[in-house]
């Protein structure tokens, strides 16, 4: 169900959840959910795999009051980034996507050094009023979208541009996903960038190529 609307107040940006719950012990790989296809709908086998050639395969997050997100970056073009959401409960489930924006909820970026970048949003209100706090900002909202998950299925529920919210440079990347129900980092991150990092194994290494002439 899309909405349009003049201003729209980021607040509750996820509707249908408990505020507080615990995550399940560990991360699984796998799923039981039914991949439901954007496009068509359907979770076909042919479908699910040109899903996952054309946004690539996602890292989710742990089960949380049996809900789990996760984030996926496009093989062909690793700065547009889709964010997934898998219901292992027996009820619909629902998420608030505003187009452009909500997606930033769901992961945070770090450079090659292991340095978290700041949005520019973020940057902005730094300069400001130097205190970043928490982000709720009244942005122009061409479209809202409600999606409703059915019980055990997984989809995106979310899309964005990382260019559209980053200023940046050439160089690699790593997009980290974050539990957007309570915007906190799910593993422990680390200040460098290494082979140990815990936050890097559960991350999704992007590279950034010069822009042709």
């Amino acid at each position: 169900m899309r909405i349009c609307t003049k201003h729209l107040l980021i607040a509750a940006l996820l509707v249908g959840f408990p505020n507080s719950g615990s995550f399940a012990q560990g991360r699984s790989k796998t799923t039981s959910s039914k991949i439901v296809c954007e496009a068509q709908g359907t979770s076909t086998a042919s479908c699910v795999d040109q899903e996952f050639r054309e946004r690539g395969k996602p890292v989710m997050l742990p089960v949380l009051n049996g809900v789990a997100f996760g984030v996926s970056a496009a093989p062909d073009n690793p700065e547009n980034v889709s964010i997934w959401m898998d219901n292992q409960t027996e009820q619909a489930q629902s998420y608030l996507d505003e187009c452009s924006v909500t997606f930033l909820r769901s992961l945070t970026l770090y450079d090659s050094n292991g340095n978290r970048l700041l949005t520019n949003g973020e940057q902005q209100r730094l300069r400001q009023t130097h205190d970043l706090g928490e982000l709720y900002e009244v942005e122009e909202c061409s479209c809202c979208i409600f999606e409703s998950i059915a019980p055990h299925t997984m989809q995106v529920v979310d899309r964005g541009n990382l260019g559209d919210a980053y200023s940046l440079s050439p160089g690699t990347y790593f997009i980290v996903p974050i539990e957007p129900r309570t915007r906190t980092l799910v593993f422990p991150t680390a200040e460098k960038s290494d082979a140990t990092s815990p936050w890097q194994s559960h991350s999704i290494k992007i590279v950034i190529s010069p822009a042709r002439p």
